[in-house]
């Protein structure tokens, strides 16, 4: 029976994106959660609606820890929004930042998955590091070389979280997600030892 309730929500959602009679506001937040890309919006739209219905307006949550969250997400979607509502679209600007924080967010959150995480976004990474440093060292640029550690020392953490709790979500063989923690312990070790190495070189 409830299945067949939710049929009956998704297919109202839906009917109201083809006849374009969506509630504003939540059309709205929809286009800027995803970027301004009405394709996306549509699906995001009918998701939220479903919701809408299920679960009454926001004031009836119960769950402090999702209301808290909702009003977050509401307060950093809200100037999109408004752009939204006043030039029908999204600027350049405002999609790439909407890019930028999904990537951050997929990475520490251990989305990628394992292998992407490890291999790519921390091992891979760390490669290109190395590399800019051997250049910043043969060419004896000081600010190269700080920038590239400012970033380097800011990334690695997110990194090493994001790989971890990757791990932790991983549904193959135990010893690769225990394996890739155990050089996640490594990594941090060395991480730590290279920012005191670096301080001490740059006081000294």
């Amino acid at each position: 029976m409830k299945e067949n309730d939710d049929s009956k929500l998704y297919l109202q959602a839906s009917e109201e994106v083809e006849n374009n009679t969506q509630v504003e506001a939540l059309w709205l937040k929809a286009m800027a959660l995803t970027a301004g890309d009405e394709e996306k919006a549509g699906y995001k739209y009918i998701k939220l609606r479903v919701q809408q219905l299920k679960n009454g307006p926001l004031d009836n949550v119960t769950d402090e820890v999702d209301y808290q969250n909702s009003i977050q997400e509401e307060k950093e979607i809200e100037p999109i929004a408004e752009e939204i509502n006043t030039t029908g679209q999204v600027s350049e600007s405002h999609k790439q930042e909407a890019q930028a924080k999904g990537f951050w967010k997929k990475l520490i959150s251990g989305d990628f998955g394992l292998a992407k995480s490890y291999w790519l976004f921390l091992f891979g990474v760390n490669i290109i590091f190395r590399v800019l440093f051997a250049v910043g060292e043969q060419s004896a640029s000081v600010p190269f070389i700080l920038g590239i550690a400012l970033i380097w020392v800011v990334y690695e953490p997110i990194a090493f979280i994001g790989t971890w709790r990757a791990s932790d979500k991983y549904k193959g063989s135990g010893f690769w997600s225990g394996l890739a923690k155990v050089l996640i312990v490594f990594g941090w070790i060395s991480y730590i030892a290279g920012v005191i190495d670096f301080f001490n070189a740059f006081k000294g």
